[in-house]
């Protein structure tokens, strides 16, 4: 399941942006190993940002190495039906995002990826 939706957003330095919000649902069952590398965001040079919702029984492992996430190389590990907002260091992070399960178990992730479209006086001059 994923969705999309569009924000305005004002950026730091006044400036405003065009920003898209990409809500995406990534599913696991309990026979899936976890030791395997799962995907939770690939490498996008136009996010400004992300949040993620662990919508299992279990913990997630997260890691930003782009290597398998687990108890050896994490980033974050997520607590059973929590959210996480990355802190404003990490907000700006554009590599691949990998996630596991701490133990075997159903469930999902839910990421919320908002991407840089383009400048709000692009967007506005685009629409006359």
């Amino acid at each position: 399941m994923s969705s999309e939706n569009t924000y305005i957003i004002k950026a730091e330095d006044s400036d405003q942006y065009i920003i898209k919000a990409n809500i995406t649902r990534h599913t696991f069952a309990s026979l899936d190993s976890v030791d395997n590398r799962q995907l939770l965001l690939n490498e996008n040079k136009k996010r400004v940002g992300f949040t993620v919702y662990n919508d299992s029984p279990n913990s997630i492992y997260v890691s930003f190495s782009g290597r398998t996430a687990d108890k050896r190389s994490f980033s974050n590990m997520i607590g059973a039906d929590s959210e996480w907002e990355p802190p404003v260091v990490c907000r700006g992070y554009t590599g691949e995002i990998t996630f596991n399960p701490v133990s075997p178990c159903d469930g999902a992730v839910l990421v919320t990826e908002f991407i840089r479209i383009k400048q709000r006086g692009d967007y506005a001059a685009a629409s006359e």
